[in-house]
């Protein structure tokens, strides 16, 4: 692999006079030339379902929820969306002194410790107090950590009654 010092120059010299596009910018318009490609007048199902396939076979399931709150900040939909958000997960890291988070359908407990059945069910029993479905299957109490990749921090999935 050579340095190419002619393009180092050029990207060092648009960023200095702000012409440089940031990566969205640059991946917007290839994205926008590859829906002309396809079909010009693409429907937005259509869109968020190819949107849906890339997310699921190249980003992977961890990646969902900051996706979702990107997205959603971008569209000016994140006030009305974290408006219990904010107030589930700080009231579940008091009542069971743990660092958590949580969005509109998950708490992300951020310990790498495991819970233990009876503290998971206390918890299980709290969300489901606050009038919502835990789904079980989808829902785990471990934490996992793979080398150079990431951390799967414990979880708690829920629905809204």
């Amino acid at each position: 692999m050579s340095f190419d010092v002619s393009k180092w120059n050029k990207q060092r010299y648009l960023v200095e006079a702000g012409l440089l596009e940031s990566v969205s910018d640059q991946t917007a318009t290839v994205i926008s030339k590859a829906i002309e490609t396809v079909d010009e007048n693409l429907s937005y199902k259509d869109f968020a379902l190819a949107v849906a396939k890339i997310l699921k076979d190249e980003y992977g399931s961890q990646n969902f929820d900051p996706f979702m709150d990107v997205l959603h900040s971008e569209l000016g939909m994140k006030e009305s969306l974290n408006e219990d958000k904010e107030s589930l997960g700080k009231e579940f890291s008091d009542k069971f002194d743990v660092p958590a988070s949580s969005d509109e359908d998950s708490i992300t407990i951020r310990t790498k410790d495991i819970i233990e059945d009876p503290t998971a069910e206390k918890m299980i029993d709290w969300i489901e107090s606050k009038g919502y479905i835990v789904d079980r299957k989808r829902s785990s109490f471990d934490y996992d950590y793979e080398p150079g990749e990431r951390d799967f921090w414990p979880r708690i999935r829920f629905n809204k009654k």
